[in-house]
This record gives C-alpha cells, structure tokens and sequence, in this order.
C-alpha cells in the first residue's frame, strides 16, 4: 500500500503542473469575451507550488513515524521558498551550474550504494525516529523515483525553465547540503559508524558551493527577458 501510494504521489506531482498548464491553456484569449479585468495565472508560481502540495501531502501520508516529515516536508517548504524569491525572477546560468549539479547527481548514487548496503533503511527510522523501518521495494522507489525526478529538475535548469526548476532547488537544498549535515549528526547521536556518513562527507563540500552558484550570483537577466525554450 505505501509502495503504490508513493508511485501515486510521484506521478501526481509530475501530472499536476501539466494539468495546470493545460487548463491556463484554455482559458478565452478573445478580449471581447474576457473581462476587463481577468485573472491570470502565473505558470511560475503555480507549477512549483502544485510540485510543492503534492509532493509534501504524499510524503506526509507515507512517512513512518516523522522519518520525512522531519526532513522532506520542511526542506521542501524552504525550497519553494528559495525558488519563489530567486528562480521565479532570474535563473542561474547552466553553464555555471550543470557541471557540479549532475556530478553531485551521480555522486548521489554512489552515496545510495553506502547507504543501501549498510541498512539505513532500517536504521535511520529505528534509531533515529523511533518509527518502523522502511522495506527493501519502498526504500529503493523513493530513491530511483527521487533521481528520475532530479534529472528532470536537471534538464530544466538547461533549458532555463524556472516553472519546472522545483526539484533542482530541492535537490540542492535537500540532497545535497542537508544529506552532507545530517550523517555526522546521526553518527553522534549513535556514537559511531552511521550508514551514509562516508560518502555523505563529500556533499558538505559541494552543498555550499552549489548553492551558492544556484542562489547568491544569478544571471542579471530576468525571466522576461531569456529566450523561450523550443
């Protein structure tokens, strides 16, 4: 049951903005018909924030104990915020950012390996939550349906398409900066060893510098003003 409601939720939150986009598409463009003052919808604002909604209320409703609760929903709310007051206005240039955004991606799967084989699915909810472990098909769906996602979100940041740019700015906030501080913390918490820490350590290093290629020196050049992707 919790597998099939995370295939839902992810492919809600796929589905969702392109339900929203084809809608806007709809809407009477004749100006005879449509009020003087008719109400727009912001494909910048709306997408992301569907993204947003679907996403938190899945991981919300699968969540064993607070596991995500604690950690996906809140970083996701901090990474809507981020793109509401950066990417919606200005992009940052992918040629700045691409490069270290697809290793950490890649690195990303190695840092799976170390997880998967030394049992954080099991041990970060038991230990760290006090909730019942994750099983073997679920912790590995969130994982392969979270990097096609990524990719997804990597693909948009090339093609300079803030609406669709969501879960770049939360891999970045959440996979990769947060990921590198939470392995030390749990390993003080256990006094030892926690899976994960190993390759953890190297997102500490990529995570401030790709967020501040992401957020601290965007492009000049508004969203107004950058080409329409074909």
């Amino acid at each position: 049951m919790k597998l099939t409601a995370l295939i839902a939720g992810a492919c809600a939150a796929v589905l969702a903005p392109a339900v929203v986009m084809v809608k806007m598409r709809r809407q009477p463009r004749s100006a005879e018909k449509a009020p003087p003052a008719s109400f727009s919808i912001d494909p910048k604002v709306a997408v992301p924030t569907a993204m947003a909604a679907v996403s938190i209320a899945a991981w919300t409703k699968m969540s064993h104990g607070n596991t995500l609760k604690y950690t996906f929903v809140p970083s996701m709310a901090a990474s809507l915020a981020l793109y509401m007051v950066t990417f919606r206005r200005r992009m940052p240039d992918p040629n700045a950012i691409a490069p270290l955004y697809f290793f950490a991606l890649a690195w990303q799967l190695v840092h799976f390996v170390e997880e998967n084989s030394t049992g954080f699915r099991s041990r970060w909810p038991i230990e760290i939550f006090g909730a019942k472990p994750y099983g073997e098909r679920q912790y590995v769906a969130i994982n392969a349906l979270s990097y096609a996602v990524f990719i997804a979100g990597g693909v948009a940041l090339l093609r300079k398409r803030p609406e669709f740019s969501l879960p770049a700015v939360f891999f970045a906030v959440m996979g990769v900066m947060y990921n590198g501080i939470q392995h030390p913390i749990y390993s003080c918490m256990v006094r030892g060893y926690f899976p994960g820490l190993f390759t953890g350590l190297v997102d500490l290093v990529a995570g401030p510098i790709l967020l501040k290629r992401m957020f601290v020196a965007p492009e000049q050049q508004t969203i107004a003003d950058l080409p329409v992707a074909a």
